[in-house]
């Protein structure tokens, strides 16, 4: 059973790391800077931890438990893998702040293309979309403009708290 639970939380922080590679727009090298970064900061901060947890219990390997048992120091650190990931959550998020410092709430322009169109139903309404893309990034935007598959749109964007990017609006390209 605690393979599992340990198998488990190893899934979502592997998830957790692509999907924040993924939102950083498939910048691949610029992702797996952060990501590496942010990794390694959640490392230090977990082995803190360890080093903090591992002196406060230096006079005894084992910690004796309220009902007799007896686990070792580290268990005592590690007792739940979410200690862990989450110090690995955080430093991943530290390390964006950190490198977007200069850039945050930015605004900028950027192409992308119409690949579809579609319909998104929320109770009693009905709204219109599009989807863009630009390199293998995709975007849903909701837009009551009339504009074609395939056309090229320049989008606004402003960088978020964390870098990631926030679609403001989007406008057909003017023609030549």
């Amino acid at each position: 059973m605690k393979s599992s639970v340990s198998l488990f939380w190893l899934a979502i922080l592997v998830v957790l790391v692509s999907q924040f590679n993924f939102l950083l727009n498939a910048q691949v090298l610029y992702g797996a800077y952060l990501t590496l970064s942010g990794v390694l900061l959640g490392l230090v901060l977990g082995f803190g931890l360890y080093l903090f947890k591992k002196h406060k219990n230096q006079q005894s390997m084992y910690v004796l438990e309220e009902d007799g048992r007896r686990d070792p120091w580290y268990k005592q650190v590690f007792q739940t893998e979410w200690v862990f990931t989450l110090s690995i959550v955080l430093g991943m998020i530290a390390t964006s702040m950190l490198n977007n410092k200069l850039v945050v709430f930015d605004v900028y322009e950027q192409n992308f293309q119409v690949i579809g169109q579609g319909e998104h139903f929320y109770r009693a309404s009905q709204y219109q979309y599009i989807v863009l893309e630009q390199g293998s990034a995709q975007v849903k935007y909701l837009s009551d403009q009339n504009i074609a598959v395939g056309e090229s749109v320049t989008a606004t964007l402003r960088r978020g708290p964390l870098g990631f990017p926030v679609l403001l609006s989007v406008q057909p390209e003017a023609a030549n």
